[in-house]
C-alpha cells in the first residue's frame, strides 16, 4: 500500500508542478502583452503630438502669409496678436511634447511595479 500512496503523491506533485508552470508562464505572457500595449499607445500618442506640432507650425505660416496678402506690410501688425497667440501655443505644445518624451523614456525604464529595473 505504501508504494501505491507514493505513486499517487508523485503523480499529484507532477500535476501541481505542471499547473504551476502553466499559470506562471501565462501570467508572464499577460504582463508582457500589457507592456507591449502600453508601448504601442505611447508611440501613437507621441506621433499624434508630433503631427499636432507640425499642424500648428503650418497654421502659423498660413496665418502670417494670409495677413501679408490681405493687409500688406503696413497693417500686418494688426494680425500679430493672432500670430503671437499661435506661436505661444505652438511653443507650449512643443515643450509639453518634449517633456512627455523625456518622461516616457523614464517610464520605459521602470518595471511593472513602478521601480527602477
Amino acid at each position: 500500500m505504501n508504494e501505491a500512496w507514493a505513486a499517487v503523491v508523485a503523480v499529484a506533485a507532477g500535476v501541481f508542478a505542471l499547473a504551476g508552470g502553466y499559470y506562471g508562464s501565462r501570467r508572464q505572457a499577460d504582463v508582457e502583452h500589457g507592456q507591449w500595449q502600453r508601448g504601442q499607445r505611447q508611440e501613437a500618442y507621441l506621433a499624434l503630438l508630433d503631427a499636432w506640432d507640425a499642424a500648428m507650425r503650418k497654421l502659423t505660416d498660413i496665418a502670417a502669409d494670409w495677413d501679408h496678402q490681405l493687409y500688406g506690410e503696413q497693417e500686418q501688425r494688426a494680425g500679430d496678436d493672432f500670430s503671437d497667440v499661435i506661436t505661444a501655443r505652438t511653443r507650449t505644445a512643443s515643450s509639453a511634447a518634449r517633456a512627455r518624451r523625456c518622461s516616457s523614456s523614464v517610464v520605459g525604464q521602470l518595471d511593472v511595479h513602478g521601480t527602477a529595473g
